[in-house]
């Protein structure tokens, strides 16, 4: 019914081997040729059809993408490990969720790694920002505890105080990573205050935030709404980040903050 295909077609129909009621037909060269051309002309714009009309339907809309940068590496086992660990990150993050969104490879750029994941809800995407937000922000507390313990090591402070220092770091970042799962299946879990589901939210954001060391970012697809892209934090301002928790205390308990997706 397209009138460009159609009009080839009934050209391509019309020409004399065709209009031939015979199993074989015997053909000039120059017939031959147009034949083929047309037939080729055909194939071109169905294709090209095809593909609009296969982008048209594709499964979820744009907004419902993540696009995360894997860290750069020069091994084909580093890649590998980096997928896997998102496998199992967007697995255990999507199975507290009531609906367990299906999670699909979109897109995959092997230049740069990056990789564009289809979820299957906007209430998965919004969880996989608060991930991420809890990752950063506990990056953002480690890169601080490095700067401290620079700072002390230029002061020629003795290393049992270092030591004090990196062990106080880790133990603030596995107390920020606990509380933000809490957060986290509190506001998604479809079995409220389960300690199984927030393990797997720390496993979650334990995973990010080792990633996000090792130089992976994550980001919400362009065309994500307003409140959506605030879910996620921003990766080239770590160290401006605020913590969902602090926020959390300066709008009140029962006050939306940004990083929870509600305006």
């Amino acid at each position: 019914m397209l009138p460009v295909v159609e009009k080839i077609a009934i050209e391509f129909s019309e020409l004399a081997p065709l209009q031939m009621a015979y199993r074989w037909v015997d053909i000039d060269h120059m017939a031959y040729l147009k034949l083929n051309a047309l037939a080729r002309k055909l194939d071109i714009y169905i294709e090209a059809m095809a593909g609009v009309i296969a982008g048209s339907n594709d499964e979820g809309a744009t907004e419902n993408e993540v696009s995360i940068r894997l860290p750069s590496a020069n091994h084909l086992a580093s890649v590998s490990e980096s997928l896997a660990r998102l496998d199992k990150v967007f697995g255990q993050a999507m199975s507290v969720l009531p609906e367990s969104p299906k999670v699909t490879v979109k897109r995959w750029e092997t230049g740069s790694l990056w990789i564009d994941i289809l979820v299957g809800s906007v209430s998965g995407v919004v969880l996989i920002g608060g991930l991420a937000w809890a990752a950063a922000c506990s990056y953002k507390k480690f890169q601080e505890g490095r700067l401290l313990e620079k700072m002390s090591e230029s002061l020629g402070i003795k290393n049992e105080v270092l030591g004090a220092i990196r062990d106080g770091v880790a133990r603030s970042v596995d107390e920020m990573i606990s509380a933000e799962a809490a957060r986290l299946e509190a506001k998604h879990s479809k079995g409220k205050g389960d300690p199984e589901t927030i393990q797997r939210l720390q496993f979650c954001i334990r995973e990010f935030y080792d990633m996000i060391r090792s130089g992976a970012e994550i980001h919400p697809s362009l065309q994500a709404p307003e409140d959506v892209k605030n879910v996620f934090p921003n990766m080239e301002q770590v160290f401006g980040l605020p913590s969902a928790q602090k926020l959390l205390k300066e709008h009140g308990e029962g006050d939306p903050s940004p990083q929870d997706g509600e305006g």
